[in-house]
Order: C-alpha cells, then sequence, then structure tokens
C-alpha cells in the first residue's frame, strides 16, 4: 500500500476529498507530524524515512532536492508534483488512481507530474 505525506502547501480540501473517496487511504499531512515549518531538506528526509511519496506544489524548491537525493542514492519513496491551479476533481481522481494500481516498490526514486 502506498503511503502519502502533503506538503504544508497543499490544501486540507485536498487530504479530505481523498479520504471521503478511500478512507483507508495512508496520507498524513505534515502539520500531523511537526513538520509544518520544517525546511524542505528535513521534510525530504523524514518522507524518506517513514516511506512517504511527498506530495506538493512546490517545484520550484524541492525538485533540485529530489535530484540531489536520488543522486546521492538517499532513499525517496517518491514524489507528486501538482501543478497550481490544477481542479481539485482531477487531482483527487489521478492521486487514487496511483493509489490503487502502484505499489511501493514501483515508486522508490520516482518523480511525477499532474499537470493540466
Amino acid at each position: 500500500m502506498l503511503r502519502f505525506l502533503t506538503d504544508e502547501n497543499i490544501e486540507g480540501h485536498l487530504v479530505k476529498g481523498l479520504l471521503s473517496k478511500n478512507p483507508n487511504l495512508d496520507v498524513i499531512r505534515v502539520q500531523d507530524v511537526g513538520l509544518r515549518t520544517a525546511a524542505d531538506p528535513l521534510l525530504m528526509d523524514w518522507a524518506g524515512r517513514n516511506n512517504r511519496i511527498l506530495i506538493t506544489h512546490d517545484i520550484s524548491t524541492i525538485s533540485p532536492l529530489v535530484y540531489e537525493r536520488i543522486a546521492a542514492g538517499q532513499p525517496l519513496p517518491g514524489i507528486i508534483f501538482i501543478q497550481t491551479g490544477m481542479a481539485l476533481g482531477i487531482v483527487i481522481r489521478k492521486i487514487l488512481q496511483i493509489a490503487a494500481t502502484d505499489q511501493p516498490e514501483a515508486w522508490s526514486g520516482r518523480v511525477e507530474y499532474l499537470t493540466k
């Protein structure tokens, strides 16, 4: 089962929408684990140690960190970048499809961009 962590820039409506469609989805917010104000490298470390795919809008600052982690051989359970302005329903559908069809090993080091 895939496990997700949403960055602080992800709207609460996304998490609520995901859980309303799939109450068994393993998704938590950075706010729920005391990482709301954590620097991006710490957030990436936590996600790696806890095998959680990070969901974020923050392409500009997190993207370089992702590729640095991959190059350094550090754990990266995966990352989903969501283009700002995407319709909430589309994002929910795409993430639920990923959760329903993929296995954790398929996400190791994987970077996915959800776009309009």
